[in-house]
């Protein structure tokens, strides 16, 4: 429960830090701006200063930042082993941006950090508010080729009828995801590795997200491919390293569920215009901490063709 909020701003050269009081253990710190390294030494000072006082949770609210530095990175792996082992609270973060996100599973620290997508996430982790939803639902879809029609279909279909709360498409074409926005569902997408977006640095080839502790790799490909840069996720790493529970992918056009060395493999197959290789269909995913439901869907009958639960070992 929140007692108490008191709001004051710091400007710390190029970053607007407010702090916020939630209740006599917890402060939150909403950052705005740019984290470069005057930026990251002015903050160490400031959150030092704050470790003084008598709180035990902490949660950044990083939906504002707009560039943080490699040693602004550095600073948040530091902050959040140091956080638990001098607090013996709970450090969560969010509102971290999906290239954010990929830079520090580039540097293979994402585990290390509570990572949520909003702050009534955060508040859940630290155990201010109780959790309101047991299950959530994805709705996946990949390789829709311009097809907007039959996407518009599905999209109003994994909304208005099976109430998902997010909409992931897997690439191919990446402009085509621009239909996701007319519904009120959390967006996420990468790019086809033929597309031009797959050679921008500034979009992530690969993302990682998670719910109920499930780590979710999405991927247009299964597998590394031979447009993957230096330092980008590879997907049999992943697996082999058991670093993630779930893989979306695409590519193949050809819906596919299983379970392989431990993690759940979900292709959607295409959404693609009279595709030779196999009629259009769509995923959806049921996700509860203990188990998740996953489906294929035709698109056309909405008629379900495979379902398979998996429980978190």
């Amino acid at each position: 429960m929140i007692i108490k909020v008191h709001t004051m701003g710091e400007q710390l050269g190029a970053l607007l830090v407010e702090k916020e009081n939630l209740n006599d253990e917890t402060v939150q710190l909403s950052l705005k701006g740019y984290i470069q390294n005057k930026e990251t030494r002015l903050l160490r000072t400031f959150i030092d200063a704050l470790q003084k006082d008598p709180i035990k949770h902490l949660i950044l609210d990083m939906t504002n930042v707009e560039y943080i530095s490699s040693a602004g990175m550095g600073f948040l792996v530091i902050l959040t082993k140091e956080w638990e082992q001098k607090k013996g609270g709970v450090l969560v973060i969010f509102g971290m941006s999906e290239k954010q996100r990929a830079i520090l599973e580039t540097l293979g620290v994402l585990s290390l950090f509570k990572l949520v997508m909003t702050k009534e996430q955060a508040l859940e982790a630290i155990g201010i508010l109780k959790p309101k939803i047991e299950t959530i639902s994805l709705g996946v879809v990949s390789d829709s080729h311009g097809n907007l029609e039959l996407l518009k279909k599905v999209c109003a279909d994994l909304v208005n009828n099976l109430k998902v709360g997010t909409i992931i498409h897997l690439g191919d074409d990446y402009d085509d995801a621009s239909v996701i926005d007319d519904y009120p569902v959390e967006k996420l997408v990468v790019p086809g590795v033929y597309s031009e977006h797959y050679k921008s640095a500034a979009i992530p080839k690969r993302l990682i997200v998670n719910y109920f502790d499930w780590r979710i790799l999405l991927s247009h490909t299964p597998t590394r491919h031979k447009n993957d840069g230096e330092g980008d996720i590879i997907p049999e790493t992943m697996i082999e390293q058991r670093k993630i529970d779930i893989l979306l992918y695409g590519h193949t056009h050809i819906p596919n569920i299983e379970v392989k060395d431990g993690v759940l493999l979900v292709n959607p197959g295409n959404l693609k215009e009279n595709d030779e290789r196999h009629p259009p269909t769509y995923g959806l995913l049921h996700i509860s901490k203990k188990m998740v439901d996953a489906s294929i869907i035709n698109a056309t009958t909405g008629k379900t063709l495979e379902q398979l639960k998996y429980k978190k070992a």
